[in-house]
């Protein structure tokens, strides 16, 4: 072989060295793309952390509600999109105004415009083109959230006697909510019974008349029996709040 190479180079010298030129340049060629593919930019999978909102602090005068929080384990915004508020690339269902913004590189907020839904389920899609940076791909690319739900809880109950006039007796009952209550519906949903130390077999069973009263944020809510007699023995007053 290399006797007919050199056969080939001396009887066609000029063809013989565009030949060659051209077989190291293919090399060369060669050479370069393998090490450009070695050293391409690699795409990272990267996961997320996500943070629900929590229930919005309506006690103070201008109450604002708190954003969707995604924070990512490693830097993911594209360039251009870093610290900027984005319209495309993410969606949440079921669809709620409000904006999507990249706080810096790594977390994504969405603030609403209005308050959260009480206690419903969010999904949250991440498009697989264009909503990170090129050399970045998630662990997944959709998440599931849930608002703060409705909650409720007894902030007071007392057997409350008028410092004016002894002789008026009453239960007094206090609710705190989470969320704005409707004072209608709750009036419908609260019983009283006056139960003996049995458990009031014999003498439970018979409602007594009441009045509920909210405060201007519908937030705390009050239940006050009328006047009651004082019993000839200890019994227990039973304030039952219904579902709904």
């Amino acid at each position: 072989v290399a006797a007919a190479l050199r056969a080939t180079a001396q009887a066609h010298p000029r063809a013989f060295r565009r030949y060659a030129i051209a077989a190291a340049g293919a090399v060369v060629a060669l050479v370069v793309g393998v090490q450009l593919w070695r050293h391409r930019p690699r795409q990272v999978r990267t996961a997320f952390t996500v943070i629900a909102p929590p229930a919005t602090d309506l006690t103070v005068d201008t109450p604002k509600p708190q954003p969707l929080r995604v924070t990512f384990e490693a830097s993911v915004a594209p360039l251009q999109s870093a610290g900027k508020v984005i319209t495309t690339g993410v969606g949440l269902s079921p669809r709620i105004e409000g904006t999507w913004r990249w706080e810096g590189d790594r977390e994504l907020d969405f603030q609403p415009a209005a308050d959260w839904p009480v206690g419903e389920s969010f999904t949250v899609s991440f498009d697989r083109q264009g909503f990170v940076a090129p050399t970045v791909r998630l662990e997944t690319y959709r998440l599931e959230f849930s608002t703060a739900p409705f909650t409720d809880s007894v902030s007071a109950a007392q057997f409350y006697q008028d410092p004016v006039d002894p002789s008026v007796k009453r239960v007094v009952l206090r609710l705190s909510f989470s969320h704005p209550v409707d004072t209608a519906s709750l009036a419908r949903q609260v019983s009283l019974r006056m139960e003996g130390p049995s458990g009031g077999f014999l003498s439970g069973f018979r409602s007594l008349p009441f009045t509920v009263s909210v405060d201007k944020k519908r937030l705390v809510a009050s239940i006050l029996s009328d006047p009651l007699p004082i019993p000839a023995k200890n019994a227990l007053m039973r304030v039952t709040v219904d579902a709904g």
